[in-house]
């Protein structure tokens, strides 16, 4: 243009390929780079043009919230944790650094040195995740909001191939903390209530969604998928409390049986709900639950006695076993009679 003869003309560098695994596609076509574009430049002037690609990532958005009436929560504390498969199990992958240039935190912890972020929710409930790489990730929530208890059930979360680029968002719910109780009481007498039964509540603290737990928990060793048991023990009128617990999953066995009764041979599920109902279902065979009006009661049965530990069989097994003997010493004694006759005949002679 003979107008614009003295004017610099600008220019920009767009990339068109990228070198991945070692070979040159198209970078429309692949999605482990985001598209970069260099600086302008203008014909005038000599410039050494650099273009860095950036790694395609994913942003994981948490927003939290009440459980019953979804209010937005503020100051939910979260621990996001990446995980590998080992022996077909989930496992916390401890190698995994993503605050490689990361400072010191408040406590004095290297952060580039651990194996985990962690993150806050704001006013609006909300806590992004960013710049996190395709894999399975596990979400713990440390400290819940005020007033509110927190789940002692970890997310985890599997971010694909397909989400780059993109943002993933989930939703968690706290509840307010609920309360178990139910009163144990006798099997032949339902209006007898039972003290000192000993229990432990274990909370569910696995989020691999393929484990069924549905097995016996031992009670000795637990496993991995489940949390430490919270204890309680039967009082006087028979009634067993946990507090402060918040809306999840538990298994509870009975660990010591009152005095005089049988300890139950199975455990029960239970799944406390944010408004303060329960669902059991039995693990084994063990004495169901009964519900009246939201209370709940569990029963115990006596031993059954057996014949050779002292039971009403006793006597019985007794009085036979001397009829069997007497019997048996009079047939002895008839046959000796006959044979003392037998001999003194053949001492007379004919």
């Amino acid at each position: 243009d003979s107008n614009n003869n003295n004017k610099p003309y600008y220019y920009r560098l767009q990339e068109v390929q990228v070198q991945v695994d070692d070979k040159w596609v198209d970078l429309a076509s692949q999605k482990k780079y985001e598209p970069q574009y260099s600086e302008p430049v203008t014909l005038d002037q000599a410039a050494t043009i650099t273009v860095q690609n950036a790694l395609r990532t994913v942003e994981l958005k948490i927003i939290k919230k009440d459980a019953t009436n979804s209010n937005l929560l503020q100051g939910a504390e979260f621990r996001l944790e990446r995980l590998k498969q080992l022996n077909g199990e989930w496992v916390v992958d401890k190698n995994w650094r993503p605050n490689a240039a990361g400072s010191p935190d408040a406590d004095g912890t290297d952060a580039a040195n651990v194996h985990y972020m962690t993150g806050t929710t704001g006013k609006n409930g909300e806590l992004s995740f960013t710049t996190l790489s395709p894999g399975t990730y596990r979400l713990t929530e440390t400290k819940a909001p005020a007033d509110y208890a927190a789940s002692f059930t970890p997310v985890d979360v599997t971010l694909g191939a397909d989400k780059l680029g993109k943002t993933e968002t989930i939703e968690i719910t706290n509840s307010t903390p609920q309360t178990f109780t139910f009163t144990k009481v006798a099997a032949e007498n339902n209006n007898k209530t039972l003290q000192g039964a000993v229990f432990a509540l274990y909370p569910l603290v696995c989020g691999d969604k393929n484990h069924a737990h549905t097995d016996l928990l031992d009670p000795e060793n637990p496993g991995a998928c489940w949390g430490e048991g919270i204890p309680a023990t039967s009082d006087k009128n028979g009634t067993v409390e946990f507090t402060k617990l918040p809306a999840g999953l538990y298994r509870l066995v009975e660990t010591r049986a009152p005095d005089g009764y049988a300890l139950p041979t199975g455990q029960w599920q239970v799944e406390l709900e944010a408004g303060g109902t329960a669902k059991i279902d039995a693990i084994g065979n063990p004495p169901a639950f009964s519900e009246t009006n939201g209370s709940y009661r569990l029963f115990n049965r006596k031993p059954m006695a057996m014949p050779g530990s002292g039971g009403r069989g006793v006597p019985r097994a007794a009085a036979l076993g001397t009829a069997l003997m007497g019997a048996g010493l009079l047939t002895a004694g008839a046959q000796l009679r006959r044979r003392k006759r037998r001999r003194r005949k053949s001492r007379a002679g004919p």
